[in-house]
């Protein structure tokens, strides 16, 4: 234990050996360190001389002044031999006097001497602290703050001219050029687009010669961004189905161009008339100043800057058409003559056989439960099927009979007309297929409690309710499909 302990008293003092060598050899090496920066330093300067009667030389003395006495005596005896005798005007001795005054003034001659304590005034503009900076004095401040302020009324002055001589430009700007119309809409946009605004805007609009692009002009005088709808008006076209369009267009020197239609119902624009709505906002420079001016309670009532006035809708009618409107009348009449007696003619036919069929499916389902509020057993069911077979039975036959036969005339001439008539005629099959279950689904129970008699009335009306919904989307249909050859009284 003994040789451990001393063993390990040498390994410390190894260790500290080597720690000391360490700290030893940094210290060397950062006294090679600050010698290297100082042999990079420039050298010292030398001591200050502590002497007080010692004064440093001062700057090289000014040459003389050039003035030469005889000179100036010569001029003048000359001058007066002359006999110069304007005595507004000044001698070349006076001019010579106050350049030689003008230039004592401006020259100074710095004396430096070595004093902490003295301040010398370079100039009047400029004065030295004790710190050896130097400062603007306050009335070169002052004059800089003027002349800022000067500055800056006359920049706000040339903005709100530049602004107010842009906002007339905007107003009497050229008006834009109109093409690919029709030389008589040519006359009667332009003459919309000379009308003088009185607030309230006016307009026309006019398709150009394809019929692919539409024209509207204003009298609006300002940009704006226009958001138009365009919808035909049924019973007014020549084709099939309605159409529902939408476009944007940029209002600008009085017109925009909607060339960019965006189909939203049907599959392409129809011949015919058209009812469309226009929203249209002002943007632009005018826009903008109205829109901030506007957040200012005082000037929120201001006719240019008032929100309704920025904001506008325009309504009407327009006719697309290669004709002119006396023959797009007359060849209207002609496409109503055979959409009546091809499409419009079987849909309404289709169209009351589906409500008599609903007709017989109601009548059907009251004589039901009438009948069920009156036996007890289920043999007596027969009272039902008396009553079924005098009121509904006959005409349900009957009627599925006839639309039977129209399916087979139809077939090769009108396949879809035919196929409507077959679903016609199933759907008449379908309730008597229901009639026919009550009978039987009842007649099988020996006697009818209460309680069998409201779960057969409940099942059977869910048939009644499921086959007369069936009906009414079926005629919603048909009515759907109506719509368009038939002018609506509430269309625009």
């Amino acid at each position: 234990l003994v040789a451990q302990q001393h063993a390990q008293e040498e390994i410390k003092k190894e260790e500290i050996k080597k720690e000391e060598i360490k700290k030893e050899e940094a210290r060397r090496l950062q006294e090679l360190a600050l010698q290297k920066q100082k042999e990079q330093l420039p050298p010292e300067l030398p001591p200050k001389n502590t002497d007080p009667n010692f004064a440093e030389d001062g700057p090289p003395p000014l040459p003389p002044l050039p003035i030469d006495d005889q000179s100036f005596q010569d001029e003048v005896e000359s001058n007066l031999e002359e006999g110069i005798e304007d005595e507004s005007a000044p001698s070349a001795l006076t001019e010579m006097m106050m350049e030689n005054a003008n230039l004592g003034e401006d020259l100074q001659v710095f004396t430096f001497v070595e004093n902490s304590n003295a301040d010398v005034n370079t100039n009047k503009d400029t004065e030295e602290d004790k710190t050896g900076e130097f400062t603007v004095s306050t009335d070169t401040q002052e004059q800089g703050l003027s002349g800022l302020r000067l500055y800056g009324a006359v920049a706000l002055t040339l903005i709100g001219l530049g602004l107010f001589v842009y906002l007339i430009m905007q107003t009497i700007t050229d008006k834009r050029q109109l093409y690919n119309v029709a030389g008589r809409d040519k006359d009667a946009l332009y003459n919309v687009m000379k009308r003088p605004f009185k607030g309230v805007p006016i307009h026309r609009m006019r398709p150009t010669k394809d019929l692919n692009s539409l024209w509207l002009a204003t009298n609006f005088p300002d940009e704006a961004v226009l958001y138009m709808t365009l919808k035909i008006v049924p019973g007014r076209f020549i084709g099939n189905g309605l159409v529902e369009v939408q476009a944007q267009a940029q209002l600008k020197g009085g017109a925009a161009l909607f060339d960019e239609l965006e189909v939203l119902k049907g599959d392409t624009l129809h011949i015919g008339e058209y009812s469309y709505e226009i929203k249209g906002k002002r943007v632009g420079l005018k826009g903008k100043l109205s829109e901030a001016l506007g957040q200012k309670s005082l000037l929120k009532d201001v006719q240019f800057i008032r929100k309704k006035d920025q904001e506008f809708v325009l309504k009407g009618k327009l006719l697309l058409s290669p004709y002119g409107q006396d023959k797009f009348e007359a060849k209207l009449v002609e496409h109503q003559q055979y959409i009546q007696k091809t499409v419009i003619r079987p849909l309404k036919d289709r169209l009351e056989r589906y409500k008599t069929f609903m007709g017989l499916l109601d009548r059907m389902g009251r004589l039901y439960q009438n009948t069920m509020g009156r036996i007890t057993k289920g043999k007596s069911i027969y009272l039902f099927e008396n009553r079924y077979n005098e009121e509904v039975g006959p005409f349900l036959r009957d009627l599925i009979i006839d639309n039977n036969r129209l399916q087979l005339s139809l077939l090769n001439l009108e396949p879809d007309d035919s196929k409507a008539y077959g679903e016609l005629m199933n759907y008449g099959k379908d309730i008597g297929i229901v009639a026919s279950e009550m009978v039987t689904k009842t007649r099988k129970y020996r006697t009818l409690g209460k309680k069998r008699t409201l779960w057969l009335l409940d099942y059977f009306s869910k048939k009644v309710e499921d086959l007369r919904l069936q009906g009414m989307r079926v005629r919603q249909k048909i009515n759907n499909d109506l719509a368009p050859f038939v002018e609506s009284e509430k269309s625009p």
